[in-house]
């Protein structure tokens, strides 16, 4: 009768501890009916965010930590390499054709669909564009270039973009006004949380 007793016990125990870990592991969601008392948790909570590619991170200082002479009359009508390679540092240029983020404050430049997206913006290091009216240096900015369908504008937040970076300098052709000397696809465009 003890030996009975003993064995008794040790089930109930047994079977009381494992009730309290599937309790407290949640597995009480699947034995309970649907919609009753149930967890809003699902098995696909638990599993892992799929990640997103990660690109190296560029900082503007890259991009304007450098003295950027350009003589606007007549280099952009007849582009020369050594020239380009002596005002540009081997760092900024070293980034040409490559797909990083950049961390930066939008000017929209080209605005459709009554001007809630935009198809071309600046990216800069800070507000004081827009906000305080300063020009920036002529490497002081990135030309941005989205995907048709365009990118909703996004003033005074910090955003991520990710894309190919282009170290190159362009003129328009009708009048040689100058377009920059950095240029980006725009792949992703995030806010960054402060």
């Amino acid at each position: 009768m003890k030996t009975y007793s003993k064995a008794f016990h040790w089930r109930l125990f047994s079977i009381s501890t494992l009730a309290f870990f599937l309790a407290a592991c949640g597995a009480e969601d699947g034995l309970m009916d649907e919609g009753k008392n149930a967890s809003p948790s699902s098995p696909q909570d638990y599993l892992p965010e799929i990640a997103r590619p990660s690109f190296p991170k560029v900082n503007f200082g890259v991009l304007t930590g450098f003295r950027y002479n350009v003589n606007w009359k007549t280099d952009g009508r007849s582009p020369d390499q050594a020239a380009f390679a002596r005002r540009v540092p081997p760092a900024a240029r070293s980034l040409h054709g490559r797909r990083v983020s950049v961390e930066g404050y939008m000017i929209p430049v080209t605005l459709i669909e009554n001007d809630s997206k935009t198809t071309e913006f600046l990216l800069l290091p800070d507000t004081k564009a827009c906000c305080e009216g300063k020009t920036p240096k002529q490497n002081g900015w990135i030309l941005v270039r989205t995907p048709p369908k365009g990118e909703k504008p996004e003033l005074d937040k910090l955003l991520r973009v990710t894309g190919e970076f282009t170290v190159k300098e362009r003129w328009r052709p009708a009048d040689g006004f100058f377009k920059g000397l950095y240029h980006m696809t725009c792949e992703t465009l995030d806010p960054v949380a402060l």
